[in-house]
């Protein structure tokens, strides 16, 4: 349907001022390129399965011939295992399909399958679980999430099954569709889903998991038995995602971790035996602690969210005397059921000068309709320094606002709400985009600093009536930030719960403005389980590439890694490692199981 902004009546007010507004538009995408489509030989055979627990944002080039598709695990809610496939009305680089025709819906996101042999296969049955919604924009009723089938005989999509929007935001769905007619079942066959609705913008998300193309299937065929670690991995840190190096001490740092996990499926006899809550924490590549020893934790407490703890030193954190990243695995064993991708979720992050309350993802963007209006949020530094800017993410959505201006703003904190103003440039911004994943813009002050000591607000100075779609973190727990808007003398709360996207940074600037920061990569790992190699689809850029075993012992280094190199870990003996790859732009980890 074609959408609009949303205006929220605040009724503790009787003064007409700023309308709020919230509109769905989601967060970082990888700039990378559509797979490449099939050639000979690229056709693959059934059990086609995908959960969409990689720990790359783009579909695995192993099954999907596109990266239209968002792999996260931050849009759904209540998701019975990491990872799912989003789509919505951005491409593959993060920006709206078409931001000149905001009334005209449109076949937006697609996921296309790679070619299928179903030559003979018996009752092949497409099956997949999907969530209208989740932590985005929900769809309306007359947009929708469909599925075609490619005819091989007359070399076209036929639309096979849909279901329209307007559902319960938070509620899973089941999908079960026939591949039984002999047309379908030919060599060269594929399928994709799509959904329909609003081209400009995040809009109308759909979000998929479980799916899997398989023979002898039953449209009551649903039930997964698949022990799984739901939500992403906590922050290591209290009460932020990052603190600037130069303000890190033990005392910002948890010494407990909560995760969630679900034991999904039918109750087994005697119930499943998990070894819950093994990790391994590195600093700089080097690792500094980790527990493989765990209690067994039996229980017969089926298809409900459980939680376990993970106690660790912060003391063994090295103090750092320049940037430093941290990056843990947290992982459980036991059973040897389900998808074990499914056991084990990533923490990654690279502290440089800068504070952050969001995680990264934008479920929203956030904007304000009234000219020389304020949009800030409370802040307070762990340590007094000097502020030397603001990194920003702003959303696309709906209009182009790379011409909008904007000033940036510190008031005091005077009483809960902000005081006097302390800053406000005295030169007009204008919003850009950074390409890739987890890239902000810079903003620096045009002042050599400005001495930040307690508590203050932080924000923006909106000069026209073009909402400046500022990222908004909704999903992450205990992160949201306290915004306020006004006039610059009247001020009222907001009534969304989130983080703005909106991160101060301290002390220093980047050597390179322009430049990005360091990235997580969107490289994707494959083949995962591996047998004799491993390749990576999506690294550009030289890269080393280290495979460790779970003592922390490096098993494998290779230099100068492409998409081109097949890396041979055929010398390597079955079972569990981590893989990291890092360049001077990016960097990743994941767990590989080695058979």
């Amino acid at each position: 349907m074609t959408k609009i902004f949303t205006s929220i009546c605040l009724l503790f007010s009787v003064i007409t001022f700023a309308q709020q507004e919230v509109i769905g538009v989601p967060g970082f995408r990888p700039q990378t390129a559509s797979a490449v489509m099939m050639k000979t030989g690229d056709t693959i055979t059934l059990p086609f399965r995908d959960d969409f627990s990689s720990a790359s944002n783009v579909p695995s080039p192993a099954r999907w011939v596109d990266s239209k598709a968002h792999i996260n695990n931050t849009f759904p809610i209540d998701q019975r295992s990491r990872g799912v496939a989003t789509l919505d009305g951005l491409d593959e680089g993060g920006k709206a399909y078409n931001l000149d025709r905001p009334n005209l819906d449109s076949i937006t996101d697609v996921l296309t399958s790679k070619y299928i042999n179903l030559s003979g296969a018996n009752s092949p049955y497409l099956v997949f679980s999907y969530q209208q919604g989740g932590w985005g924009e929900s769809p309306e009723s007359g947009d929708s999430l469909f599925v075609d089938f490619w005819n091989v005989d007359s070399s076209a999509w036929e639309r096979v099954w849909s279901v329209n929007g307007g559902g319960i935001q938070n509620q899973w769905d089941w999908a079960a569709i026939p591949a039984t007619n002999p047309k379908w079942l030919k060599n060269g066959f594929r399928f994709r889903l799509g959904i329909y609705g609003a081209p400009h913008g995040g809009y109308d998300v759909w979000n998929i998991d479980y799916l899997s193309m398989e023979v002898g299937r039953t449209p009551a065929d649903t039930v997964i038995s698949d022990p799984s670690i739901t939500k992403p991995h906590p922050s290591l840190l209290q009460n932020f995602r990052l603190v600037p190096w130069f303000h890190m001490s033990s005392a910002s740092f948890q010494n407990q971790l909560e995760f969630d996990y679900r034991r999904n499926g039918p109750v087994p006899s005697g119930g499943w035996s998990l070894n819950l809550g093994k990790y391994r924490l590195f600093q700089d590549g080097n690792l500094v602690a980790s527990d493989l020893t765990v209690p067994v934790v039996t229980n017969l407490n089926h298809n409900v969210d459980l939680s376990f703890t993970v106690n660790y030193d912060p003391s063994t954190i090295v103090t750092p005397t320049a940037s430093t990243e941290l990056e843990m695995v947290t992982w459980f064993d036991g059973e040897a059921v389900g998808v074990r991708s499914n056991d084990t979720v990533y923490y990654q992050q690279t502290f440089d000068n800068d504070y952050a309350i969001d995680d990264g993802s934008a479920e929203r963007v956030y904007g304000l309709t009234d000219a020389d209006s304020y949009l800030l949020y409370q802040f307070q530094p762990l340590v007094s320094d000097t502020l030397k800017g603001f990194k920003i993410f702003f959303g696309q959505a709906d209009e182009d606002i790379t011409q909008t201006p904007f000033k940036l703003v510190v008031y005091s904190f005077q009483n809960g709400a902000p005081g006097s103003i302390i800053y406000e440039s005295d030169s007009a911004y204008a919003p850009y985009f950074v390409g890739g994943n987890n890239q902000f813009g810079y903003y620096p002050l045009d002042t050599s600093g400005l001495w930040i000591n307690g508590t203050v607000y932080i924000g923006l100075k909106q000069l026209s009536a073009t909402p400046l779609t500022v990222g908004l973190d909704r999903n992450t727990e205990g992160g949201a930030t306290t915004i306020v808007y006004g006039d610059g003398l009247n001020w009222y709360p907001s009534q969304e719960v989130g983080a703005l996207m909106l991160r101060p940074y301290f002390k220093y600037q980047p050597s390179d403005l322009s430049s990005p920061e360091m990235a997580l990569s969107d490289a994707v790992l494959y083949p995962n389980p591996a047998e004799d190699w491993i390749r990576f689809d999506g690294l550009e850029k030289e890269s080393s590439v280290e495979v460790i075993d779970l003592s922390g012992k490096v098993m494998l280094l290779q230099e100068g890694v492409t998409s081109e190199t097949t890396i041979d870990i055929s010398s390597l003996l079955s079972g569990f490692y981590i893989v990291r790859w890092s360049n001077d732009v990016a960097s990743g980890i994941e767990k590989i199981l080695i058979r």
